[in-house]
């Protein structure tokens, strides 16, 4: 690995475990001698502190930030708000469970994933890090996040009624959305940077096939050196494909352990981003037809909310959309081998490509919804329409109070 990519992946890396450990999301720690996670008994602590303290402040900001904003009658939907702040207030709960009821589970899955890198580094397949992955994930966690966080603690803190808590209280929804969101991209690139490991790897059998076919009056005049070389092709191409089926179990199996969360976190960035387009139109254009003047600072705020909800929406439909196309070109690269110098060989590809083919590789969430770019595309139809609706009825509702 180059080490500029090397320190940029360090530096991530760290940042990010640090990020998930502040909000409990991570209740482990790395032994470097052994290369295996372990319970922290620290951050376990630090998560039974943190979650009630979380519940008590967030709630009580929340309520408050409620009751203030339905008081604007014509600026704001109060089932909107109501729903968009309780929906990012218990996917912190939903999340915070899953992790504590299934640490132990949630540690084998790490740990396999880590023995995972080991096994492919012995089958000679190159460590190299996916650049581009990795500068994705570095621009969602450094520019998006960190962006994000700092205008809206500029926003609060430029406001008459500054106060440091409550900034402190507006700012932690943030953070620990982007973490949880940062959590579930950051498995779906890593298991997409696996299979794109395999794939490469499968691509260099085939290059040992090929030169075997281009070169098969050489092998016919050393028989027993061509099935020692088939057989080691065999078992190296059969060693890899069994790589590739642990990829996917151990990603599926942990998206399926934290289903109630994906749930909960697909419902909220689509309600966040209809309250920021609903909040922008009550800011600005609902209160020009009335002969008000606009509230900018209001539109500003709704439009950081809605950029920020959108990308997260993005990113994280993304990652498990490249999830799913590297783990299925794996049998469409497999589908275009040919082997004309072992019938066995050319076979056990055939056979090979076949399953995986007819294999469902998306990730889904307890089968309510695939987690892919068809699920941004319904919601996006979603939220057309019902902003539409809502829009109606604001301006139903602000003809029949004026009259």
């Amino acid at each position: 690995m180059e080490p500029r990519l090397s320190t940029l992946l360090k530096v991530t890396l760290t940042c990010f475990i640090y990020i998930l450990q502040i909000n409990g999301f991570f209740p482990y720690f790395f032994h470097k001698s052994d290369r295996i996670l372990y319970h922290s008994n620290i951050c376990i602590l630090y998560s039974m502190i943190y979650l009630p303290a979380y519940a008590y402040f967030i709630g009580r900001s929340n309520l408050a930030t409620l009751a203030n904003l339905i008081s604007f009658k014509y600026d704001h939907n109060a089932l909107l708000l109501g729903a968009s702040v309780f929906s990012a207030y218990f996917q912190v709960f939903a999340m915070s469970f899953e992790v504590w009821i299934k640490r132990e589970e949630f540690r084998l899955l790490f740990n396999q994933l880590l023995r995972l890198w080991s096994d492919l580094r012995k089958n000679d397949v190159s460590t190299s890090f996916d650049r581009k992955l990795l500068l994705k994930f570095c621009y969602k966690l450094f520019a998006v996040d960190g962006v994000t966080i700092f205008l809206v603690a500029v926003y609060y803190s430029a406001r008459d009624d500054y106060k440091l808590v409550e900034t402190i209280s507006r700012v932690s929804p943030f953070v620990t959305s982007s973490a949880m969101s940062n959590f579930f991209i950051s498995i779906g690139y890593l298991g997409a940077h696996y299979h794109r490991l395999v794939n490469d790897r499968i691509g260099r059998i085939n290059c040992k096939v090929a030169k075997i076919d281009q070169n098969s009056y050489f092998w016919r005049l050393q028989p027993e050196k061509k099935r020692q070389t088939i057989e080691k092709l065999s078992g190296e191409f059969r060693q890899i494909v069994n790589l590739h089926g642990k990829i996917n179990r151990l990603i599926m199996r942990f998206m399926e352990l934290h289903s109630a969360t994906l749930i909960i976190m697909a419902a909220k960035n689509f309600i966040l981003i209809i309250t920021g387009l609903f909040g922008i139109y009550g800011s600005t254009l609902a209160l020009i037809s009335r002969n008000m003047r606009p509230q900018l600072g209001s539109c500003a705020f709704y439009s950081i909310l809605t950029l920020f909800a959108a990308v997260e929406f993005y990113f994280w439909v993304g990652s498990a959309a490249i999830f799913t196309k590297r783990a299925e070109k794996t049998g469409a690269i497999i589908e275009d081998f040919a082997a004309d110098e072992s019938v066995a060989l050319d076979e056990l590809m055939k056979s090979i490509s076949l399953e995986l083919l007819h294999t469902d590789h998306n990730i889904e969430a307890l089968g309510f919804f695939r987690v892919d770019f068809s699920l941004l595309f319904a919601a996006l139809g979603t939220m057309i329409n019902y902003l539409i609706v809502a829009v109606q009825f604001q301006i139903t509702r602000g003809s029949k109070n004026q009259a």
